[in-house]
């Protein structure tokens, strides 16, 4: 009888302890995950609309992380002066990237700290940077110069040269222009700017041209049988 009770006292105290274990510890908490930062909001996409105006063609082009290969010629034709080309370079936001340049007649310029984001840059000549810095940002502008000559066989009463959607501004014709008669115009404007060449007669009325760049050139005004299909303008270099 005694030995049963002092095995039912072990057995009381054995299950207290384990209960009083059990009692002391604590759950181990979840794991947690920290947020996963994503390739999308790591990596971004520069935009750049690059301007050539450094006064000649450029050969070779090239766009890079700066410290890396510059990878493949993006002219692989050339890049003629005035004109602009749109590239995107896709990396992380905080990257620094290279963008480098090589003219007709060899001269070379690079700029190694371009931001990833989304801006106009002109390319300059290496004589007109500031510094040693070949590039501007910014849209470039540029003067057109024009000759303006009727040969439309008859008088012009009205002639206009102006930026598409802008106001016509002046009539350049005056009191009239009559037929051999040539005027000069010129503006100035961003260079990738588009230009309106409009002039009324008595003969065929109110005739325009919408696409002239800004450049240098001669403009002859045509009468409507002398007109290559729409076009009532001939450039005479």
């Amino acid at each position: 009888m005694k030995m049963c009770k002092k095995a039912s006292a072990l057995l009381l105290t054995l299950l207290l302890v384990s209960v009083m274990v059990g009692c002391g510890k604590t759950a181990a908490p979840a794991p947690t995950t920290a947020p996963a930062t994503t390739a999308a909001a790591e990596m971004a996409t520069g935009t750049y609309t690059l301007y050539n105006v450094t006064g000649e063609k450029l050969t070779e082009l090239y766009l890079y992380e700066t410290g890396s290969d510059k990878g493949e010629n993006r002219i692989p034709d050339g890049m003629k002066n005035n004109k602009k080309l749109v590239l995107t370079y896709d990396a992380a936001a905080d990257a620094a990237l290279t963008l480098e340049y090589v003219t007709e007649s060899g001269v070379s310029a690079k700029f190694e700290t371009l931001h990833i984001e989304e801006v106009p840059i002109a390319m300059q000549s290496v004589d007109a940077t500031s510094g040693a810095t070949p590039i501007r940002f910014g849209v470039p502008e540029d003067t057109g110069s024009y000759k303006l000559v009727n040969t439309t066989g008859t008088t012009v009463s009205e002639l206009y040269v102006y930026l598409n959607g802008g106001e016509k501004g002046e009539n350049l014709a005056g009191s009239g222009m009559e037929d051999g008669a040539s005027v000069d115009f010129s503006i100035t404007a961003p260079v990738d700017a588009s230009l309106t060449v409009e002039f009324t007669t008595e003969a065929d009325g109110t005739k325009t041209f919408e696409t002239l760049h800004i450049e240098n050139v001669t403009v002859n005004l045509l009468a409507a049988d002398a007109m290559s299909g729409a076009t009532p303008i001939q450039f005479a270099f």
